[in-house]
């Protein structure tokens, strides 16, 4: 089970707020906008409030749903890895082309260690050439069969 990893946010004006993080986030006038959790209080800092009237006395004491289970954690961690190499931003990179720990933090509200992001990127990768060599057999059966 996934707690919800956003917030709902209007803002008076149109304005495009970057974040500390990386993030971008395209705000229309009146317009509610998803907002990861752990930028409720940037998007605040300009003056969004959440849609629901609720207005948290501190937003970055909100409580957040953190997996307790490796299995949820690993989880978590993959989506957002695959929303970061689908984003393609540069700076949510290091050099050796791995999401930075600090960025898939911010899209899962839960911290992210090193170890944890080598070891799914690992596993990651490892299933993505396994698909690749799988669909790649598949197709010189097909053509053997023709």
């Amino acid at each position: 089970m996934v707690g919800p990893q956003t917030k709902k946010m209007t803002l008076n004006r149109n304005y495009t707020l970057v974040t500390r993080f990386g993030h971008t986030i395209r705000f229309e006038k009146d317009v509610p906008q998803d907002v990861p959790l752990i930028l409720v209080a940037e998007a605040m800092q300009i003056g969004a409030l959440p849609s629901d009237g609720e207005v948290p006395l501190e937003p970055e004491a909100q409580k957040r749903y953190i997996p307790q289970s490796q299995p949820e954690r690993d989880e978590a961690i993959r989506k957002a890895m695959t929303e970061i190499v689908s984003k393609n931003v540069t700076t949510e990179f290091t050099t050796a082309g791995i999401p930075h720990s600090k960025a898939i933090g911010a899209l899962v509200g839960f911290e992210v260690t090193a170890r944890e992001r080598d070891r799914n990127w690992q596993a990651m990768q490892e299933e993505k050439l396994l698909a690749e060599i799988e669909a790649e057999q598949a197709s010189k059966r097909a053509r053997a069969a023709a």
